[in-house]
């Protein structure tokens, strides 16, 4: 660990084990994607690990390195900034009482990416939050036909992008069944046409990616009154 000049500090770790090809190096913090195939036979895994620290490094506002090399082994480098010792105290009292005044929701999450599924999953739960994940619109539709779920969920945080049934078209058809719950759109778009689509559909509001826990949070505490 070394802190920089430039306000940051940067993680190292190495390792001496069998490296990783430089035609692999740039699919490397993708999402299922591991070295080669013999490798989740040999060790296991899901391919999912770097994925999520990518993007908990990203909500950070970091960056993330590797280099390898075959038979020699690898070293991952993650910087991350550091905050002013002098703002810190006044942030994290209102973070708290953020925290102190918000009720714990039971959270309908859906979203077809299993590394921000894991990440956003992560980041309510650490906020108190009750997480139950979806893949795509379809399978929102399908669990809010049952009515007793229509009571068990507080929101619904919906993505834009899905297959078989992308957010806005799963949300008109949630507002034609009469679901009435809050749903804030998730998109990686802050274009303003975008946004007027999500509200159109009858969506309440809307977070863009990357996604940070701060912002999280006060998009939900609007609905947990």
């Amino acid at each position: 660990m070394n802190k920089l000049p430039n306000n940051s500090i940067s993680i190292s770790v190495s390792d001496t084990g069998i490296g990783i090809a430089s035609t692999t190096l740039e699919q490397l913090f993708k999402p299922f994607v591991q070295a080669d195939s013999s490798i989740t036979r040999k060790y296991g895994g899901t391919g999912l690990g770097l994925a999520i620290i990518k993007r908990l490094v990203e909500l950070m506002q970091g960056t993330i390195t590797v280099e390898s090399r075959l038979n020699v082994g690898s070293t991952f480098k993650i910087t991350l900034p550091l905050k002013e010792i002098s703002d810190l105290p006044k942030q994290l009292n209102n973070e708290a009482k953020e925290l102190v005044n918000q009720r714990s929701l039971n959270i309908l999450l859906a979203e077809d990416n299993k590394a921000n599924q894991a990440v956003l999953q992560i980041l309510l739960e650490k906020q108190g939050h009750h997480v139950s994940i979806v893949s795509n619109g379809e399978e929102a539709i399908s669990i809010f036909k049952h009515q007793t779920n229509c009571r068990f969920f507080d929101v619904v945080l919906m993505d834009v992008s899905m297959p078989v049934k992308d957010g806005i078209s799963a949300t008109t058809e949630l507002r034609k069944l009469g679901i009435k719950l809050p749903i804030i759109a998730i998109t990686a778009h802050a274009m303003e046409t975008e946004k007027e689509m999500c509200l159109a559909a009858g969506m309440n509001d809307f977070i863009s990616k990357p996604i940070r826990a701060k912002d999280l949070s006060d998009i939900l505490i609007k609905y947990s009154c």
